[in-house]
């Protein structure tokens, strides 16, 4: 979680659409469900479980239906463009505005409370959302041909993917956010095969947050975990959130 997926993130934004790899970042919670009986004698709920099902399905269906363009085609002068677009203007706009509304939020509400923890939340998964700044300083450095010197904003591409992803992870508004950015900066839903698929990707999109939903309904107050023991029998004990 900390090292290995991380890094194989970084190289796959060189061969693949934010709008099919953002979505993956949510499989974390699928791989938990699997592994939590084996590690932690832990068994899921019934919901967990259909949570889990519910993302898995998600990303299934966003897999097939969404942008299968070519990124290994891109120039410098193709990156470099993607920036000056007008649409991506205001939607950086937009979201400085966000970013505004919920630092008030933030500020004017009880560091314990249900809605600053919320708004919190969605501040780091808003910002960690601009995955472009690294798709774009990797496949910079990829186009570049060697006996060439990067171009100058290579840098500052290099400085905001790395901001970008410390700032912090929420996936339920990793997902939005990294899928809307590669919509605005990549055109993607110009890329996606016509017909059904354009109905499919948002479909998809849809039922990994629903399937995200029903790990964060959980009341913060102490509830039953089901624990293997040791003996092999299934028991029951109290878990704080």
């Amino acid at each position: 979680m900390t090292t290995l997926n991380p890094g194989l993130s970084v190289v796959a934004f060189l061969y693949a659409s934010l709008s099919i790899l953002a979505p993956f970042a949510v499989l974390a919670i699928v791989w938990i469900v699997l592994l939590s009986p084996i590690i932690l004698k832990e068994i899921p709920s019934r919901m967990e479980i259909v949570g889990a099902m519910m993302i898995l399905l998600g990303e299934i269906i966003t897999a097939i239906s969404g942008d299968h363009s070519k990124y290994d085609e891109l120039t410098l002068e193709d990156i470099a463009n993607s920036y000056k677009k007008l649409n991506f203007q205001i939607f950086m706009m937009f979201l400085l505005i966000w970013m505004g509304m919920l630092y008030f939020i933030i500020k004017d509400t009880s560091p314990t409370s249900r809605i600053s923890k919320f708004a919190w939340g969605v501040c780091g998964g808003s910002i960690t959302g601009l995955q472009n700044f690294g798709k774009d300083f990797l496949t910079v450095l990829k186009v570049t041909p060697k006996d060439e010197s990067y171009p100058w904003y290579t840098g500052v591409l290099c400085v905001c993917g790395i901001l970008c992803a410390l700032v912090g992870l929420v996936l339920l508004v990793l997902v939005i956010s990294a899928s809307l950015m590669s919509a605005i900066h990549y055109d993607t839903f110009a890329h996606i095969r016509r017909g059904l698929y354009i109905v499919l990707y948002p479909v998809g999109l849809v039922v990994i947050l629903c399937g995200v939903s029903i790990f964060t309904v959980a009341p913060e107050s102490a509830r039953a975990v089901n624990v293997i023991g040791n003996d092999g029998y299934l028991t029951s004990k109290m878990s704080l959130n």
